[in-house]
């Protein structure tokens, strides 16, 4: 994804909110602060101000290509968790909420050249267009996700065509999400790929951090043959 500013660094991780006001000025510049929307309100002036801030001055806010801080951010944006009391919550909620039996999906937009880089800004639009048009918040919530299964797969095509892979690794705390495992799942099978899940390693943070205790005990069993 493309890369934009993590405010407050792991303060945006446990405040939503934050990475909404970062995905919106992305998307919209400064006119974003000038939409008609609830999130403003929830954050409060002071706190938007503090953000606003450090981003304009880039102070303690590191840029992030993080697909995991982009569900927050549409959780926030959507008023389902614009703050989380555990880790992953505000996607886990956003996933709870989304609607069955939803088709539809949000533009969105890449890099014709390598590496890809995929631009969510289209999709922040979209949201923000439902929103101001009263579509049910379920069923935003299930574009959002379809939207990412199909941009999985379109970039999964682009890469095929590029290398002649035809194995793709659904790998990320993202692919905890049932929803969206299903579809990207769906839409690669019918594209003809083979994909790779986890069944016996977690396939987020817990997967790194196995894979950190397993060298540690390789270098270990080294110093101790010497």
């Amino acid at each position: 994804l493309k890369y934009v500013p993590l405010p407050g660094g792991e303060a945006a991780i446990k405040r939503p909110y934050r990475m909404a006001v970062s995905h919106l000025l992305s998307a919209f510049g400064e006119e974003a602060l000038d939409l008609p929307l609830e999130l403003w309100a929830q954050i409060g002036e002071a706190e938007l101000a503090l953000v606003r801030r450090m981003m304009a001055a880039k102070v303690n806010c590191p840029l992030t290509s993080s697909c995991g801080r982009l569900f927050d951010a549409v959780s926030a944006l959507l008023g389902v968790r614009g703050v989380v009391n555990y880790e992953g919550q505000a996607a886990i909620e956003l996933e709870m909420l989304a609607a069955e039996g939803v088709d539809e999906v949000y533009d969105w937009s890449r890099a014709s050249s390598y590496p890809i880089i995929i631009d969510p800004a289209p999709v922040l639009r979209g949201v923000v267009s439902d929103l101001r048009r009263g579509v049910d918040r379920a069923v935003i919530s299930a574009k959002f996700h379809n939207t990412i299964a199909d941009t999985i797969v379109g970039v999964s095509r682009a890469a095929r065509e590029r290398t002649g892979i035809n194995q793709v690794a659904l790998s990320g705390g993202v692919f905890q999400n049932m929803y969206l495992l299903g579809r990207t799942l769906d839409g690669l099978e019918r594209q003809g790929f083979e994909a790779l899940i986890h069944h016996q390693v977690p396939a987020n943070d817990g997967g790194i951090a196995l894979g950190q205790a397993v060298i540690a005990n390789a270098r270990l069993s080294r110093r101790k043959e010497r």
